[in-house]
């Protein structure tokens, strides 16, 4: 997968506590889909991380200034293609509250174990996005 966009520091210790505590309610990482959505960091370091903890490659895409004012819209960005697939996806984004309001996208990919990582170094599943508060 290729990835664009400057370097940033991540926060190791955050997203090691982020992932433990992922592991511990979840069970563990499988072989994802990766969808980089990021716009101000560059997704590689949290892929190395994601995947010495456990996780795989299977494909991935990457789209650039996907962020608009009111969230990610998710299907306009990746399409019915990507949300009809029945692997799980990996949402590499800046911020895990800009795909909170996308209800459709959700519903469609309910029960197919989606995960989350944002550039604070968050893991959280697509239940957990869903219900976070703003």
């Amino acid at each position: 997968m290729t990835t664009s966009g400057p370097k940033q520091e991540i926060d190791i210790t955050k997203y090691q506590s982020s992932a433990q505590r992922f592991l511990n309610k979840h069970g563990g990482f499988g072989k994802y889909f990766y969808c980089n959505l990021m716009n101000v960091s560059n997704p590689e370091e949290y892929i190395r991380l994601l995947e010495n903890l456990g996780a795989s490659y299977y494909d991935g895409v990457t789209w650039s200034m996907a962020s608009c004012e009111n969230g990610i819209e998710l299907e306009r960005c990746l399409g019915a293609d990507i949300w009809r697939l029945r692997t799980p996806i990996v949402y590499f984004v800046d911020s895990a509250a800009a795909l909170k309001n996308d209800a459709a996208w959700w519903e469609r990919r309910h029960g197919v174990a989606d995960i989350v990582v944002d550039l604070n170094g968050s893991i959280l599943s697509a239940d957990e996005v869903q219900s976070l508060t703003l």
